[in-house]
């Protein structure tokens, strides 16, 4: 089966519990493709499935938003998106 995880950081597995692998780990013979994107809300959301074609062969797919929403509106601020980018020494 080829399951779709989209969402937010912790669908895309931060900051350090994924749900990604969790799953993965769960189900080792199941298809996961991890469409989480850290500092999601349910608009930037909506905007970046409006631009992206998704695979149409997705057995089932999950939707998990709205943790940054919730953040912004409680304590009044942006949530902001985690870099990946990362010095080298």
């Amino acid at each position: 089966m080829k399951i779709g995880l989209i969402g937010d950081s912790l669908t895309e597995g931060r900051p350090g519990v994924s749900f990604y692998k969790i799953l993965k780990g769960k189900y080792p013979n199941e298809i996961f493709i991890n469409l989480g994107k850290p500092g999601e809300t349910v608009k930037s959301l909506y905007n970046r499935l409006s631009k992206t074609t998704l695979d149409t062969d997705f057995d089932l797919i999950f939707l998990w938003i709205g943790v940054n929403d919730v953040y912004s509106k409680l304590l009044k601020v942006q949530a902001q998106l985690v870099s990946n980018n990362r010095k080298r020494i």
